[in-house]
């Protein structure tokens, strides 16, 4: 007796407890926008990394002699045609008042062996043969030594450029090697100078990849500091691979009117191949509790979430590696409120 109430009373409350699936609550309709797979040809990119430069110089002299100013130092910009070094030139100058002092010589002699020659030529009758040849010999002899003296102080006077450096380009010095008083030695660099307002981008690509890439192509280059892209051409293409890293130098012209300093870093896309994707809208793809994925229409417009596995954005569109195929219908913006099931009218 006890046992059938005990048994009845544990009845009515599991009857309590159980769910009225008759009286369950229906999903609504909801109206959203929705987009297909599509498939289409991609670019494939190479990124490839490297700095900015600029042309450096190095400023030598012709010359051996004692350094007697430096006008510049290190961070110093200066124009084309700047003065940069003064080296002594006491000894050039002594040098050339004695080729002075040749050329005056050879001109004397040169105008007293004429006027032998005009006298031997009025006493014809009276000199001998051999008098008049000799004194012509002197003549023609005389002209040449005057001839060499010029060409020797011309050769000295052009040396006077060599004991003034100047600057060939518009630079920023960025080495020094010298002081006031120091040697300097013919041929030994005295500073370097970095050319300003010709900026290049210097990087490289896989020896195998180097036919895809064409001169004077343009492509963006973005810079590490400040995210900033600008695009930028191609100049030149060393077409000889490194032993070493098997890659081929490439280098990119920036724009002339710049702020950019070298030595930046900075990373250029450049386009290898092309291949065919599948394609989805940015804004289709969501994440529910941590799964990546987007929500499909069946073809009673039900909405259904789908993991997919996608490789990178491209033009606002997000390329597919699994998960969709071409032609499969999505919601665009998928709501919170969005679950499986759901019924979608397109907008």
């Amino acid at each position: 007796m006890w046992q059938r109430l005990i048994f009845c009373i544990l009845l009515v409350g599991c009857q309590e407890n159980e769910p009225n699936v008759f009286n369950a609550p229906k999903h609504s309709i909801l109206q959203l926008s929705a987009t297909s797979v599509i498939s289409q040809k991609v670019p494939r990119f190479y990124s490839a990394t490297g700095y900015t430069y600029a042309h450096r110089i190095k400023i030598s002299s012709h010359q051996s002699g004692t350094i007697k100013k430096r006008l510049v130092d290190e961070g110093d910009v200066v124009k084309s045609g700047a003065l940069l070094v003064v080296i002594d030139d006491a000894e050039l100058l002594d040098t050339i008042e004695q080729s002075k002092s040749v050329v005056k010589s050879a001109t004397i002699s040169l105008k007293d062996s004429q006027k032998e020659v005009k006298l031997a030529e009025k006493l014809r009758k009276v000199v001998s043969v051999e008098h008049l040849r000799k004194s012509r010999v002197r003549l023609d002899l005389a002209r040449s030594k005057l001839v060499q003296a010029k060409a020797e102080l011309r050769r000295q006077q052009t040396k006077k450029t060599y004991y003034r450096l100047t600057s060939p380009i518009s630079a920023r010095v960025v080495k020094r090697w010298i002081e006031p008083g120091d040697l300097a030695i013919a041929g030994k660099p005295l500073l370097e100078l970095e050319a300003i307002g010709e900026l290049e981008f210097e990087t490289a690509l896989p020896a195998h990849w180097i036919k895809q890439i064409n001169l004077h192509e343009q492509v963006k280059l973005k810079l590490h500091h400040s995210n900033a892209t600008i695009v930028v051409r191609v100049s030149h293409i060393v077409r000889s691979a490194n032993r070493m890293t098997q890659t081929c130098q490439i280098k990119l012209s920036l724009p002339k009117k710049t702020t950019l300093t070298a030595g930046l870093s900075g990373q250029v896309n450049f386009k290898i191949a092309e291949n065919k994707h599948l394609l989805i809208p940015k804004s289709t793809l969501i994440k529910r509790a941590g799964v990546q994925g987007v929500f499909r229409l069946d073809k009673l417009n039900n909405a259904w979430f789908t993991p997919v596995k996608t490789e990178r954005l491209w033009e606002q569109q997000w390329i597919v590696l699994s998960g969709l195929q071409v032609g499969e219908r999505l919601v665009l913006q998928p709501p919170l409120s969005l679950r499986d099931g759901v019924g979608v009218k397109n907008m």
